[in-house]
């Protein structure tokens, strides 16, 4: 089922004219997001996803990977180190998938609440990862387990460094065991992590990404309004076509769209001293206001250099979601209110426009060496347009809330993927099929 959302229709919400035939709110019952008013809500019933308990993956995976997985599922233990609505949604995927040994960390009022697992590790801080993981090594140890997998899920600590650092620290301590986390590498998270090292990274492969400060520039900006308006001059120079260029601000540790703030420049008014003295001021305040923004994701006593990029207008939000180095759906978040997502779908783009883009991730994801759950954002500005300009925007390291939805469409459960992947199960037919 199909379902056509023009921007009329949005109200309230900002985004792209959302035209194109494909967008489905699929994600509504999954996410719990409210149904828009207009939209009709009923859903395609869903198809059987692979890698659940009773799904057949004879002719997609060979005999000794079948094994391998039905092994996995009824002899490893699977952590999940999450709360709330994280939690739920990750233990109920793993009980459909079959998963026989589940273990929950997290807060002692979320343990006290959970009846579905077979084990229980409370913890006081999720940020914690040293102490938490040593409680899952010791979990091991003391019930003499010999393959266990850690999932993160999304949120706190899920894109820290000290994942992978943990992970391989209770690894070692544990010779009898295979001690995981799908995650990426401590290197892969130093080039990708953060948005000011993802835009370098793109940069260097030569990849699209959109005008930023410190490729225009080669050097970090260093909160000095005149350099920004140096900026906004560059940009309008060789974009003769625009009347007028936002420049957003944004702190690299903040997700998401949280507190991006827009300075619009006009041109026609860049020699007016009067116009310049009042954009100063604007971009004192924002540059103010991404800095405390940035504060509680930092020590104490550190500061980050601010990113600055060119905004790109009436684009459409796109995300590829790949496990490991293959893509394995796509979604489209165009519909934001404040730089937040509203809802989710599956997106229609121009075969051509498609393969282009896919080069380009692949490329990205080979060179960065991905693993476990990373989904790449980029901008696109018509996704029907197989010669559309597209921009790459960043990487979310881990899964993201939104899988449901490429779930739903591929008909494959994406934890189930990552899970198998990171034991050596060849997943090529699975994503063909």
């Amino acid at each position: 089922m199909h379902y056509s959302v023009p921007r009329a229709e949005i109200g309230g919400l900002l985004g792209a004219p959302l035209s194109t035939k494909s967008f489905r709110i699929i994600n509504i019952k999954a996410l719990g997001v409210r149904a828009l008013s207009t939209l009709p809500t009923s859903l395609d019933a869903p198809k059987p996803l692979m890698f659940h308990e009773q799904s057949d993956l004879t002719g997609v995976l060979s005999s000794g990977d079948i094994t391998k997985w039905r092994n996995f599922i009824n002899s490893a233990t699977v952590f999940v180190h999450h709360e709330g609505h994280c939690a739920n949604t990750l233990i109920t995927e793993l009980k459909e998938m079959g998963v026989k040994h589940i273990v929950l960390v997290s807060k002692k009022a979320e343990c006290d609440a959970e009846d579905r697992v077979s084990g229980k590790i409370i913890i006081d801080d999720f940020n914690n990862l040293e102490s938490n993981y040593s409680a899952m090594g010791n979990y091991c140890k003391e019930h003499e387990i010999e393959l266990a997998r850690v999932l993160v899920g999304w949120g706190y600590s899920s894109e820290s460094r000290e994942v992978p650092i943990q992970t391989a620290r209770v690894n070692e301590a544990l010779p009898g065991c295979d001690f995981g986390t799908p995650c990426n590498s401590v290197e892969t998270l130093q080039k990708i992590a953060d948005k000011d090292a993802f835009d370098q990274t793109v940069s260097k492969s030569g990849l699209n990404v959109i005008p930023n400060y410190y490729k225009s520039f080669e050097r970090d900006f260093d909160d000095d309004p005149k350099n920004l308006i140096k900026f906004a001059k560059k940009i309008l120079e060789g974009k003769s076509n625009l009347n007028s260029v936002d420049i957003y601000i944004k702190h690299p540790s903040t997700g998401g769209g949280r507190e991006i703030v827009p300075i619009n420049f006009d041109r026609n008014q860049l020699s007016d001293h009067a116009y310049i003295a009042e954009k100063t001021l604007e971009i004192t305040d924002a540059i103010s206001r991404c800095h405390n923004e940035g504060k509680a994701f930092l020590a104490p006593g550190v500061k980050r250099p601010l990113v600055l990029q060119m905004g790109i207008q009436n684009a459409h939000h796109i995300e590829l979601q790949l496990i490991d180095k293959v893509i394995a759906g796509k979604r489209e978040c165009s519909a934001q209110e404040r730089g937040q997502k509203k809802a989710e779908g599956t997106v229609e783009l121009n075969t051509e426009l498609e393969e282009r883009i896919d080069r380009q991730a692949q490329i990205f994801a080979n060179e960065s060496n991905l693993e476990g759950a990373n989904t790449l954002e980029l901008l696109v500005s018509n996704p029907l347009d197989p010669q559309s300009d597209f921009y790459f925007l960043e990487t979310n390291v881990r899964l993201q809330v939104e899988h449901p939805v490429t779930a739903y469409e591929k008909g494959l459960s994406i934890p189930a993927a990552i899970l198998a992947n990171s034991i050596g199960v060849k997943l090529d037919a699975v994503y063909q099929k």
